[in-house]
């Protein structure tokens, strides 16, 4: 994520959820890598984070985040009881999925 600004990611998250933009467009007006094969993964990575964190999503924090086992618990179960994709989930806690 460092060769793009955070605020280079989050203006290109919030332009393409309020636009009608599509990825390619996006890409090209913030100059966002895009590949073809996979309609760009970063930037669709870069949305769900978006979409479940907003901006704090994109802020650094110092350190690894810790979890304790009833959060690492309910994560754990909220995706066994089909709430969402294990990357949507990961998206929505700030884990990283890949």
């Amino acid at each position: 994520m460092s060769k793009y600004t955070v605020d280079i990611i989050i203006a290109a998250c919030e332009d393409y959820i309020s636009s009608n933009l599509s990825h390619r467009e996006i890409c090209q007006k913030y100059g966002i890598y895009y590949n073809d094969k996979n309609h760009n993964s970063m930037l669709n990575k870069w949305i769900r984070r978006y979409r479940a964190q907003g901006e704090s999503a994109f802020l650094k924090e110092k350190g690894n985040k810790k979890y304790t086992s009833q959060q690492k618990k309910a994560i754990v179960e909220e995706y066994l009881d089909g709430k969402g994709s294990y990357k949507d989930i990961a998206a929505k806690y700030g884990i990283p999925s890949e």
